[in-house]
């Protein structure tokens, strides 16, 4: 992780350095009464140098512990990142699954009420095909019970009809 190699390079913010270095230089051998860059005739001359330098950090103002705050709040913020991306995404796929699920369901409703409906339909016109057929049967039962008007007659008249 990034996060951990900057912690790690500010940590060795308290350690000691090791350099190499190199210096090479071209100019005049020989100057007169210390002024620079004026030739004198003297042979020119070149030099170089090649060296090693040690540096071992006493004081640095508290800008290393600041700087190692810094990076390990910014490793912490990337960590939460990572989580809320992986919480989020986990959330998306619930969310999608219990779409799906609510899909198929919605789908087996609507199947089911489109059976109910046929049936309800087949009932009705069976009911209407054999409504006058039953209505005849029902009629033929309640006759003998209902009063005519010859049997009104004969009970205002106080004769007993069993017809």
């Amino acid at each position: 992780m990034d996060k951990r190699r900057d912690v790690s390079k500010v940590d060795a913010g308290y350690m000691p350095t090791v350099s190499i270095i190199g210096n090479a230089s071209h100019g005049n051998a020989a100057f007169i009464n210390g002024q620079t860059n004026f030739y004198t005739g003297a042979n020119r001359a070149t030099s170089g140098e090649i060296g090693i330098q040690i540096s071992i950090p006493l004081f640095d103002g508290l800008s290393t512990m600041s700087k190692k705050r810094e990076a390990l709040a910014l490793k912490d913020k990337a960590q939460d990142d990572i989580e809320d991306a992986r919480r989020s995404a986990a959330l998306d796929a619930q969310q999608a699954f219990l779409g799906v699920r609510d899909g198929q369901a919605q789908v087996s409703a609507l199947r089911t009420a489109q059976r109910s409906a046929a049936f309800l339909a087949t009932c009705r016109r069976t009911w209407s095909c054999s409504r006058e057929p039953l209505l005849g049967i029902s009629r033929a039962i309640r006759a003998p019970l209902l009063p005519t008007p010859a049997r009104l007659c004969a009970q205002r008249n106080g004769h007993t009809s069993t017809r």
